[in-house]
């Protein structure tokens, strides 16, 4: 690829993607506790539901820090 066309790649990926991650991250967040939620509502015991509210706790506030 010509030098040109890399470069205007990675102006439209600071420019467009990377803020646009920004925005998404509510909605992927919302996403994540609805389908813990979910799956925590068809566990059959108390661990798996102790580990999906760990998982959904963890992941989250990764998603945040790294945002």
């Amino acid at each position: 690829m010509p030098t040109e066309t890399v470069e205007l790649l990675g102006k439209i990926f600071e420019m467009c993607i990377i803020p646009l991650l920004g925005v998404l991250v509510p909605f992927i967040i919302q996403w994540i506790r609805t389908k813990s939620a979910t799956l925590a509502a068809n566990a059959d015991n108390e661990l798996s539901k102790k580990y999906i509210a760990m998982l959904t706790d963890t992941v989250t506030n990764a998603v945040i820090a790294v945002n």
